[in-house]
C-alpha cells in the first residue's frame, strides 16, 4: 500500500522550536494549502500539541497527520522520511557531518539537504551574499558585530539550545575531520584581513560601539562553507568574514568568557555533561530554560546585526589579487526598524528574537523551495542556505515574512 505524501512534516513537532515553527505557518494564508504532518517519539505528546495549535489557531485540525518517529528506530525514519515532500528537522545539530556522510546519497537520490536554515546562520549566509551583490567593486574582507536587545522581562533560551551546545562543543574535535573532507582545498587569501582582535576588545564604529567578544554560534563556519562553494563552483572571489557578539559592557564580556571557558571543559567531561544536560537552568544561571523563553520575552527581544564590509572599487578576476588597502567600506546591518544610519551604506536586516527568526527563515527557505525550484543548484546535494537559495526570491520572502534586508544609499565619508 503506497502511503500518503504530505507537503510539508516537521520532526521534533514537539520541541519548543518545532512547535513555534507550527504556530508560525500555521496562522499565515501563504501555507493554507499545504498539507503537513507533526511527528515525534511520543504520541501522546503529538496529539496534546494538535489539540494546542487547533486552539492557538482557531482552525480544525484533525486532518494534521500524526508521525511517531524515533531517533532510535532507523524503520520509523525511513517511513517518516517517505510520506515527506519537505522535512524540516527541529531535532538537532544538522551541519558538517551530514554534508560529509550523506551528500552523494542525497545526489544519488534527488534530495536536497540543507542545513543552519534558522537565524543561526540564515540572515548571516545570506546577508553576506546580498551584500557582495550590492557592492559596487570587489568585497575583500567583512566584519559582524551581533546585538542582543532585551526588553524588562530580560530572555531564557531553550534548554533544548542548550543540549545542541553542549553537544556542538563535546564532537569538536571530529568537526575539524569532517570539514577536511567537505573543503579538501584551501580557500585563496587576499592580502589584506581583517583585523585581529584580542578575545575582549573594543569594536568602535560610526554605528557600532562597545565591548566585543568572539560569537562562538555557527555563522562563520556556515558562512566559509558557502563561499567554498561560491569558489569551487561559481567560480566567485572568497570574502573573508569574522564575527563578534556585542555585550553589555566590559564586566558582562569577562564573565560571558569566563563561563564559556568553564563551560566547554565541563561539556567535555562525560560526567560533568551529564550534570550540564540534567539542570540546564542552574549551570546556566537562568540563560537557558526548560520552559524558553516566554511570549513577552520574545515580544520585546530584537537582534541586531552590523556586517562593516571593506573591499575595492575597482573589479579583477578572482584569480588576480588586489594591491594594497581596501578603498571602499560598506556597512549592513541585520538591525530593529527604523534604526538610524550613519555608516556610508547600510544593509538593514530587521529580526525579532531567535525563535520567531527562525520560524520566519525555515517558512521562506519552504516557500523557496517550493515556487523556485528552477533557481536552486541543478545538482542535488547537501548545502548552505546561501549556496541553495542565493538565486531564488528567499530574500523577498523573508522581507515579507518579518526580516526586512535595506540597503541604504551611498554616503560621502571617509574610511
Amino acid at each position: 500500500m503506497s502511503l500518503r505524501r504530505i507537503d510539508l512534516v516537521v520532526y521534533g513537532a514537539t520541541g519548543f522550536t518545532g512547535s513555534r515553527f507550527l504556530e508560525f505557518i500555521l496562522k499565515r494564508d501563504i501555507f493554507k494549502n499545504l498539507s503537513i504532518g507533526i511527528a515525534g517519539r511520543n504520541k501522546n505528546k503529538l496529539e496534546e500539541l494538535r489539540q494546542h495549535l487547533a486552539d492557538f489557531t482557531a482552525k480544525d485540525l484533525s486532518d494534521l497527520l500524526i508521525i511517531v518517529a524515533n531517533n532510535d528506530d532507523q524503520k520509523s525514519l525511513e517511513e517518516m522520511a517517505k510520506q515527506s515532500k519537505i522535512l524540516v528537522n527541529a531535532v538537532g545539530p544538522f551541519l558538517e557531518k551530514i554534508e560529509a556522510k550523506y551528500s552523494e546519497i542525497a545526489k544519488k537520490n534527488g534530495l536536497f539537504v540543507i542545513g543552519a536554515s534558522g537565524m543561526d546562520s540564515m540572515p548571516a549566509d545570506l546577508g553576506l551574499h546580498y551584500m557582495r551583490q550590492k557592492f559596487d567593486g570587489d568585497l575583500n574582507h567583512v566584519d559582524a558585530v551581533l546585538s542582543i536587545k532585551y526588553g524588562p522581562q530580560g530572555y531564557s533560551f531553550s534548554a533544548a539550545t542548550y543540549q545542541t551546545l553542549i553537544m556542538g562543543i563535546q564532537h569538536a574535535e571530529e568537526l575539524k575531520d569532517y570539514r577536511k573532507i567537505i573543503m579538501p582545498n584551501r580557500l585563496p587569501k587576499s592580502e589584506v584581513a581583517n583585523e585581529k582582535r584580542r578575545l575582549i576588545s573594543w569594536f568602535e564604529d560610526e554605528d557600532v560601539k562597545g565591548w566585543v567578544i568572539p560569537f562562538l554560534g555557527a555563522d562563520k563556519s556556515i558562512v566559509t562553507r558557502s563561499q567554498y562553494y561560491d569558489v569551487m563552483k561559481r567560480g566567485l572571489r572568497p570574502v573573508q568574514f569574522e564575527v563578534h557578539l556585542k555585550t553589555q559592557g566590559p564586566h558582562w564580556a569577562i564573565a560571558t568568557v569566563v563561563w564559556m571557558f568553564c563551560f566547554s571543559i565541563l561539556a567535555r567531561n562525560n560526567m560533568t555533561r551529564r550534570y550540564l544536560k540534567k539542570y540546564p537552568q542552574i549551570t546556566s544561571f537562568n540563560l537557558f530554560k526548560e520552559s524558553g523563553p516566554t511570549p513577552e520575552q520574545m515580544a520585546n527581544t530584537f537582534l541586531t546585526y552590523h556586517f562593516i564590509g571593506y573591499g575595492y572599487s575597482n573589479q579583477k578576476l578572482p584569480s588576480e589579487k588586489h594591491k594594497g588597502q581596501p578603498d571602499k567600506k560598506v556597512g549592513t546591518v541585520i538591525a530593529k526598524k527604523n534604526q538610524k544610519i550613519t555608516i556610508q551604506m547600510k544593509m538593514i536586516i530587521t529580526a525579532p528574537d531567535a525563535y520567531n527568526s527562525t520560524s520566519i527563515c525555515l517558512s521562506a527557505a519552504i516557500l523557496a523551495m517550493t515556487r523556485d525550484r528552477d533557481k536552486m543548484p541543478k545538482e542535488f546535494g547537501v548545502y548552505t542556505t546561501s549556496a541553495a537559495f542565493s538565486e531564488t526570491r528567499i530574500i523577498d520572502y523573508l522581507k515579507n515574512l518579518g526580516i526586512d534586508f535595506k540597503i541604504l544609499p551611498e554616503r560621502n565619508s571617509k574610511i
